[in-house]
């Protein structure tokens, strides 16, 4: 048995607290960040092929067909399963991957209470992505500003991991302002392609 899986049973079958179960046998893992729950170092850029190991492993050791039916271990399974598959969303969306490292910091998120990201620092550099989006009338013509909005995304990832790495939470927040102006314009380009009927378009992570 691999030692991922020894892990997470041996974390079902406690009570203890410091194997993530309190002592009343509530599971402690839906406070974990993503990173903690699929065993990824906090960056912005990660391996997404070890996310993608480490995920698989865990749904493995998680199914439900490797514990009592109804036991209490299958409820936690379960539970545990729900909480690593939407750990995995996020680490794979770079959007929600830096809310999750500002978060990790103890930062504010932009736009958390559901209103407008309008910061006017950086309305031009927002309003340049929203005339290049109008002006991508051909499927040539998205594929490229998608490929630019690419660069332009592993760009401002950089800013915002450099400013991880130094605690800096001013310049996370105003990278994840302009990071999430670039990937709303790559996914709107994505899905205008999609519209003009060249398929499904997986944007880069």
């Amino acid at each position: 048995m691999k030692k991922g899986n020894v892990v997470v049973e041996s974390r079902l079958m406690s009570n203890n607290q410091s194997d993530g179960v309190n002592h009343g046998g509530v599971p402690e893992f839906d406070k974990a960040s993503p990173f903690a729950l699929l065993s990824i170092t906090p960056l912005f850029f990660i391996d997404h092929e070890i996310l993608k190991q480490n995920y698989r492993l865990l749904q493995e050791t998680l199914h439900p067909d490797r514990y009592p039916l109804q036991s209490k271990e299958a409820e936690i399974a379960c539970l545990m399963a729900s909480a690593i598959n939407q750990a995995y969303a996020v680490l794979q969306d770079p959007l929600q991957r830096a809310k999750a490292l500002l978060l990790l910091k103890g930062g504010a998120i932009p736009g958390a209470s559901g209103q407008t990201i309008c910061d006017p620092r950086f309305m031009d550099e927002a309003l340049d992505l929203k005339e290049l989006l109008e002006a991508a009338q051909t499927a040539e013509s998205c594929a490229q500003l998608i490929s630019a909005l690419s660069e332009k995304e592993r760009q401002v990832g950089e800013l915002f991991q450099d400013a991880f790495l130094a605690n800096d939470l001013t310049a996370m927040s105003d990278a994840y302002i302009r990071l999430s102006f670039v990937v709303k314009t790559k996914n709107d380009a994505a899905c205008a392609l999609t519209e003009m009927g060249i398929g499904d378009y997986a944007p880069s992570a």
